[in-house]
């Protein structure tokens, strides 16, 4: 299932990513990249959501071949909500997903 949510930035709904068997995955490149938090973000909003809190044990960040990923608890633990423009987004170091 297709994950939407609003992004302020671009006036419009974007599909954040995709929701199968409790894998949230998003494809993620270069300018996705948060540097002031070296790792990714998703839409707040997007976390807060119902089909989130209840449909998702795991998250994955696509880049490229490589799959970063963490579960949602660990997530939601260690990460950090900012606005940098785009809307409140929780961004997840990279130092703290898994590389496959």
């Amino acid at each position: 299932m297709k994950l939407t949510t609003y992004d302020c930035r671009k006036g419009k709904y974007i599909v954040a990513g995709d929701l199968k068997n409790g894998i949230f995955s998003r494809v993620v490149n270069a300018s996705h990249y948060c540097r002031r938090f070296k790792g990714y973000g998703i839409q707040e909003a997007l976390v807060q959501s119902q089909n989130f809190q209840q449909g998702v044990k795991k998250i994955e960040f696509r880049r490229g071949k490589k799959i970063l990923s963490i579960s949602f608890v660990e997530f939601i633990k260690n990460s950090n909500v900012a606005n940098l423009g785009n809307g409140p987004q929780r961004f997840i170091s990279e130092e703290y997903l898994e590389v496959r």
